[in-house]
């Protein structure tokens, strides 16, 4: 796993404390297994994490993601339409984490930067570190993200 992306984890770790447990996976039978499986609040399921450094300086470029594959969106649909709904991506780009569920993790690395702010399911814009009174919101908003859609 790349470093940005384990920054990622370690702080969407850091505001979920004890809301939620986690597991990395390591797959080595087959391509596309999500980065991590999760329960929280009676709900189970996916996150695969992935970061890009900036935004394209033009409105009109498509946004790509290195490294989400064709395999790992595929994990993403099946798991999500099959199970309980709960695959997500989360992505960062710049200071923007997002999260997609599964259906819109489709479409993610072929569109442009407005659409992808608009199929997403919530959007936290943060430094770090974190203020106690801003990781309390953004947990609390994780867990409905993570338990309602």
């Amino acid at each position: 796993m790349k470093k940005p992306e384990k920054k990622l984890i370690e702080t969407i770790h850091k505001i979920m404390k004890n809301e939620w447990t986690t597991d990395a996976v390591e797959n080595l039978r087959g391509q596309g297994f999500s980065d991590y499986v999760f329960s929280c609040h009676s709900r189970h399921g996916f996150i695969e994490f992935k970061h890009r450094p900036k935004w394209p300086k033009r409105p009109d470029t498509i946004v790509t993601i290195d490294h989400y594959t064709k395999w790992q969106k595929a994990f993403l649909y099946r798991h999500g339409k099959h199970g309980n709904g709960g695959a997500f991506l989360c992505l960062q780009v710049e200071r923007d984490v997002m999260f997609y569920n599964y259906h819109a993790s489709q479409i993610i690395g072929n569109i442009t930067k407005t659409p992808m702010m608009s199929v997403n399911l919530c959007t936290y814009t943060f430094n770090l570190p974190l203020l106690g009174d801003e990781s309390s919101l953004i947990q609390s908003r994780l867990i409905t993200t993570l338990t309602e859609h």
